[in-house]
């Protein structure tokens, strides 16, 4: 499988980096470490999910959106 680098700037379907990138470091680093087990996810699945492109048919499952949103402390508009 091919590897494809992801610009910062491409636009992302859902605004899970927007919403780390506001808190600070050491609250971005915690989050990164604790939302996996939060969400009953893998690291490399939260990862993946960061990284959807908006052009992308791949998307997040609904109850895993409510939970960013809950953990994250962001509106569904936002996230």
């Amino acid at each position: 499988m091919k590897k494809v680098k992801i610009s910062d700037s491409a636009p992302r379907k859902y605004k899970i980096n927007e919403c780390l990138l506001k808190r600070s470091i050491g609250h971005r680093r915690e989050a990164i470490r604790k939302l996996p087990k939060y969400l009953s996810i893998s690291l490399n699945t939260l990862h993946n999910y960061r990284n959807i492109l908006f052009s992308d048919s791949q998307d997040i499952p609904h109850e895993i959106v409510v939970l960013f949103e809950h953990y994250l402390n962001c509106r569904q508009e936002d996230c």
